[in-house]
């Protein structure tokens, strides 16, 4: 491998440690939660929604989905789905994690975008439950935000939001997304 190669590679995908989520930023979060904070927490998730689910995926590949889920983003930045291009952003990311990958000896570079494409198409049960980590640590996140006094504007939370599309459909997070709830109509955020 070509090590000024590899270091530009890198150099990339450690920006994501430092580059915040911008729907944080978007709502004034002071020091918001940055999208390698994040793509650790889908991590961490993944694994044990892995348990607390009983399962029956490959675990390894699991986290390794996680986290590349977001390494194009080094490139694109975080897009949302307020941002003016939003409906290209499937496109820009793939682009985006090719010509980062093609720093990388190919077989490092093929399982990356093999990865993030089975995460993309969301089918094995392996992608599944990474989007589920994904999501979840999303409204974890939204929630000790508004725990500290940020207003989240019960984005998460909203009957007719957006984000009640999001694929929780096992017990463990319909459950945590249900405890989420009642904490925040008791006042108990």
């Amino acid at each position: 491998m070509e090590l000024d190669k590899f270091l530009d590679f890198w150099r990339h995908a450690d920006t994501l440690k430092r580059m915040p989520r911008a729907g944080w930023a978007r709502r004034d979060v002071r020091n918001p939660e940055t999208i390698g904070a994040h793509s650790f927490g889908t991590a961490l998730l993944a694994m044990l929604l892995c348990r607390a689910e009983k399962a029956d995926v490959d675990m390894g590949k699991a986290l390794k989905m996680a986290l590349v889920h977001d390494l194009a983003e080094a490139v694109t930045g975080d897009i949302t789905h307020y941002d003016p291009g939003y409906d290209k952003k499937d496109k820009m990311e793939r682009e985006a994690l090719l010509k980062m990958a093609a720093n990388l000896e190919p077989e490092a570079a093929g399982e990356i975008i093999k990865l993030n494409e089975e995460f993309m198409e969301g089918k094995t049960e392996e992608a599944k439950l990474v989007k589920r980590a994904d999501k979840l640590d999303m409204f974890l996140t939204a929630h000790f935000y508004e725990k500290e006094g940020y207003d989240m504007g019960g984005f998460y939370l909203e009957k007719n939001a957006r984000y009640n599309t999001y694929p929780f459909t096992t017990e463990f997070t319909r459950g945590m997304m249900a405890f989420l709830k009642s904490k925040r109509e008791a006042g108990a955020i």
